[in-house]
């Protein structure tokens, strides 16, 4: 059986053939090293912020990229979602106990306001 016809019954090209018959075994395969994300400095930031209860990714985003984050927010949004529902049930804020009014973070009026028909 010649190149060709080992070509043809592979599916594959002639030249290719003879570049495999050509090297001295198969090639070893190396998994590329993971680079971590853009977004992992910033983590501790955007948790500790998820736990005081802002959920809104467009806030978070604008809070980081005041930071220095150099990325785009469609890589922040999937983070914001993941966090289970459980722990996103929190009171709206922080009620006063002398005047028994409700502080809202920059980022839960935001979200108050936008949930708010009218």
């Amino acid at each position: 059986m010649n190149k060709t016809q080992i070509a043809e019954e592979l599916g594959r090209d002639r030249k290719t053939i003879d570049k495999w018959l050509r090297e001295e075994g198969p090639k070893s395969y190396q998994r590329q090293k993971s680079k971590p994300s853009i977004l992992a400095p910033y983590q501790d930031y955007i948790h500790s912020r998820m736990e005081e209860g802002c959920l809104n990714a467009a806030v978070l985003f604008d809070e980081i990229k005041a930071k220095g984050y150099p990325g785009q927010i469609r890589l922040l949004r999937p983070n914001v979602s993941r966090r289970p529902l459980v722990n996103r049930r929190r009171s709206i804020g922080a009620t006063s106990k002398s005047s028994g009014t409700v502080k809202l973070s920059g980022c839960m009026l935001l979200s108050w306001c936008s949930a708010t028909p009218g």
